[in-house]
C-alpha cells in the first residue's frame, strides 16, 4: 500500500469531494464524516486510483478526473503515476478532448522511454492516432514517421505507423504512388512473421486501389487474398467488405449465383463483426437479388434489412428499409401495410428532409387511389 502523508493542500471542497466519492463505508481516512472543517492529512493513493478506475469503468468519466484531479499531484510512485496518466488520457478521449488526451500520453512516454520498448511503442502509436482522430494529420505524420524509422521498433508496430501514415497521404491527397507503397509493404509483411497478423489488411486496401484504377483482374485478386488471409475477429470486417466487392465484380460479369454466393458469405463475416451499417446494405442487395425470384426471401431480408437499420441508430437508413417494406407491401397488394410503413417513415424522416419527403408523400398520394377513403382516413387518422 502507498500511502502519501501530505495531502492537506488540498481545498476543503476537493477534500470533501473525495471523501463523497474515493471512501469506503468505514473510512479509509480517519476524519469523521460529518466535520467538514478538519483537514485531511493522508489517503491511500492505490485506493483512490482503484476507485477512478471503477468509475472510468462505469462511464462515469467526470468522477474520475474530480478524483485524479484531487490527487494527482501528491502520487510519487512511478506505476502510480504512469496509472493516473493513462486513466486522464482515457476520461478526456472518451469525453472528446483528444488534445488533453495526447499529453497525459505524453506524460507517461517519459516513463516507458525508460521502461520496455513494448510500453513505449504502444503508447506512441495511441498518440498517434488520437493526434489523427483531432485532424492534426501533421503531428500524426510525424508520430508515425518516427516509429516507421526507428530500427528497433517492433515490426508490428511499424507496420501499423506505415498504414496510418498512407492513409493520412490520401486524406490529405498528397501526390504519392499510393498502390506503390502498399505493395512494398504488402511484401515486407509476407517476408515477417507477422504475416497472418496484416496481411488481410493490406491486400484488401491493394484491392480498393486496382478497382479504383479499374483493373478489375487484380482487384479481385487481392480482394481473394483478403478473404483467404483473414483469420480472427479483427479481420472480419475485411473479409465481409471483400465478399462485398467480390459480389459488385461477379455481378458486374453478369455471374448472378457467384455474385449471391459472395452477398452470402459477407453477410456472415459482417455479423461476426456486427457491423449493421454494411449489413443493412448487404441486405437490401439480397431482398433485391430475390424480389422476382423468391417473394418469401425477399421479404426475409427486408425484415432484416429494417432490423439492422434500428440497429445503426441512423434515421435516414430506417427511413429507407420502412419505404423498401412498404413497397413490398404495395406490390403484393397489401394496402393497410403498404401505407402505415409509409406513414412510418415519413414520421421518422421528419419535415428537413424536402427531397425525400416529397418520395414518400408520392407513394402515399397513391394510396389514396388505391384504398377506399375510410380505408385510408383510418389509417392516415393514427399518424
Amino acid at each position: 500500500m502507498r500511502v502519501n502523508p501530505n495531502f492537506s493542500y488540498l481545498g476543503l471542497e476537493a477534500q470533501k469531494m473525495i471523501k463523497k466519492q474515493s471512501a469506503p463505508k468505514g473510512g479509509m481516512f480517519d476524519v469523521a464524516a460529518e466535520d467538514e472543517e478538519e483537514i485531511v492529512q493522508s489517503v491511500n493513493i492505490e485506493e483512490l486510483l482503484k476507485e477512478a478506475q471503477e468509475n472510468v469503468e462505469k462511464f462515469q468519466y467526470d468522477n474520475a478526473l474530480n478524483m485524479l484531479k484531487a490527487t494527482y499531484m501528491q502520487i510519487t510512485e512511478k506505476e502510480d503515476i504512469q496509472q493516473a496518466n493513462s486513466l486522464f488520457a482515457i476520461c478526456h478521449e472518451k469525453m472528446g478532448n483528444k488534445s488533453e488526451a495526447v499529453k497525459y500520453l505524453k506524460n507517461n512516454l517519459k516513463y516507458e522511454k525508460k521502461l520496455s520498448s513494448n510500453a513505449k511503442y504502444k503508447t506512441m502509436l495511441k498518440i498517434g492516432q488520437m493526434t489523427k482522430g483531432a485532424f492534426d494529420y501533421e503531428g500524426a505524420k510525424e508520430v508515425y514517421k518516427e516509429i516507421a524509422g526507428d530500427n528497433n521498433a517492433p515490426a508490428p508496430a511499424k507496420f501499423i505507423s506505415k498504414f496510418q501514415l498512407f492513409d493520412i497521404y490520401e486524406l490529405q491527397g498528397e501526390e504519392i504512388n499510393l498502390l506503390e507503397k502498399y505493395l512494398e509493404l504488402y511484401t515486407e509483411i509476407k517476408n515477417s512473421k507477422y504475416s497472418e497478423d496484416f496481411s488481410a489488411r493490406c491486400s484488401y486496401k491493394i484491392a480498393t486501389l486496382y478497382d479504383n484504377k479499374q483493373d478489375t483482374e487484380n482487384a479481385q485478386r487481392y480482394y481473394e487474398v483478403a478473404l483467404a488471409s483473414a483469420r480472427d475477429e479483427k479481420d472480419t470486417n475485411y473479409a465481409g467488405y471483400s465478399c462485398l466487392a467480390l459480389a459488385d465484380i461477379w455481378e458486374s460479369k453478369g455471374e448472378d449465383a457467384k455474385s449471391k454466393f459472395y452477398l452470402a458469405q459477407a453477410i456472415d463475416k459482417l455479423k461476426e463483426s456486427k457491423n449493421y451499417d454494411e449489413l443493412f446494405e448487404v441486405y437490401r442487395k439480397m431482398a433485391n437479388y430475390f424480389e422476382y425470384r423468391n417473394k418469401e426471401k425477399a421479404f426475409e431480408y427486408l425484415t432484416l434489412a429494417l432490423d439492422a437499420s434500428k440497429n445503426t441508430h441512423d434515421a435516414f437508413k430506417e427511413t429507407l428499409a420502412l419505404v423498401d417494406m412498404g413497397d413490398y407491401y404495395y406490390s403484393a397488394s397489401a394496402n393497410t401495410m403498404a401505407l402505415k410503413n409509409y406513414f412510418e417513415a415519413k414520421k421518422l424522416l421528419g419535415s428537413e428532409d424536402d427531397a425525400n419527403a416529397e418520395k414518400i408523400n408520392s407513394r402515399i398520394e397513391d394510396m389514396q387511389h388505391k384504398m377506399t377513403k375510410d380505408e385510408f382516413e383510418a389509417i392516415a387518422s393514427e399518424y
